[in-house]
């Protein structure tokens, strides 16, 4: 099946009652066509008075790309909902899917027999149609953040724009490390260009192998060259 809004409003309803304790206020909810992922709760982060991250402007986005089974909609919904559920009560965990996102994955699995990963697993087929195998020219970078996350963003091929983009990433999150490259390999086609800051969290594993051969990249006088 393909995801809508009124679907996934019936079920986030559903879910937020049998597993949740009804603790989730309802979020934006939107149907999207993108390359990069089955579903995605999104949301803005500041460092509070406290010196604690503050998480805000919740949002929940499905891909409707794929027809996938219904089975892998709910499960992709719940997993997002425990994205959301800590981000919200603000609750620290070590990474994306540290120690209290797979306890919550382990009980909701258990308790209501569901089968929820830490990704969103597809089939071969559906793979295929989310990935754009020619080869382009991509900027891309590699973001490690403090508190162990990795995330991969592609850029537009300019100076300006990277520039922009690093600035932004630096006043968004604690971040530790940011480092550019320039890479055609067809795995960061499913990465959307663009200089928000919003950027998927990875194991850094699978996308470091293809950026072995890529050429590294530094600023210089507001020009992006290699070095």
């Amino acid at each position: 099946m393909k995801p809508t809004v009124e679907y996934i409003k019936k079920k986030f309803d559903e879910y937020n009652r049998d597993m949740f304790s009804d603790k989730l206020p309802r979020i934006p909810i939107e149907i999207v066509n993108v390359k990069t992922y089955l579903g995605l709760c999104s949301f803005k982060r500041r460092c509070g008075e406290d010196g604690k991250h503050v998480y805000y402007d919740f949002k929940l986005s499905f891909n409707e790309r794929l027809d996938t089974s219904e089975e892998e909609v709910q499960d992709t919904l719940i997993h997002e909902m425990i994205h959301y559920f800590i981000g919200y009560n603000g609750i620290e965990d070590a990474t994306s899917h540290g120690p209290v996102f797979l306890s919550m994955m382990n009980i909701i699995n258990t308790k209501f027999n569901r089968h929820l990963t830490v990704s969103h697993k597809s089939s071969k087929s559906d793979a295929e149609q989310l990935v754009d195998t020619r080869r382009h020219w991509h900027i891309v970078a590699a973001i490690n953040l403090a508190d162990g996350s990795f995330g991969i963003k592609v850029l537009p091929r300019s100076g300006e724009s990277v520039i922009k983009f690093i600035d932004k990433l630096n006043r968004t999150y604690d971040v530790k490390s940011i480092d550019l490259y320039m890479s055609d390999e067809p795995y960061f086609n499913k990465f959307p260009s663009s200089i928000s800051t919003k950027f998927p969290i990875l194991d850094p594993v699978e996308p470091k192998q293809f950026l072995e051969k890529a050429r590294h990249l530094i600023i210089h006088n507001g020009d992006i060259m290699e070095g």
